[in-house]
């Protein structure tokens, strides 16, 4: 058996973190989901995580932005974006 994953969820959108972490523990993972980007920070300074799955709109910032701003600490943890933005960045 492999050993469990633990992915932070950030989405505003409470029925997509819920299909999100349904598939994350299909995959044998845990997670944690947050509604804002706020919220998100406090999470990873206190917390460790194998994965962000990061929605790009959110109700307090742009995801892009806490993206890059994540990358300045943490250059490894894989982020997985979420949006319904038509144009690749």
């Amino acid at each position: 058996m492999s050993e469990r994953f633990h992915a932070l969820i950030i989405e505003d959108d409470p029925d997509i973190a819920r299909l999100v972490a349904i598939q994350i523990e299909s995959l044998q993972g845990s997670s944690h989901h947050v509604g804002s980007l706020d919220k998100a920070q406090r999470y990873c300074k206190s917390n460790s995580v194998a994965i962000l799955i990061l929605d790009l709109s959110l109700p307090d910032g742009d995801g892009l932005d806490f993206c890059r701003q994540f990358r300045q600490t943490n250059t490894t943890t894989p982020v997985l974006m979420l949006t319904a933005r038509s144009d690749e960045i």
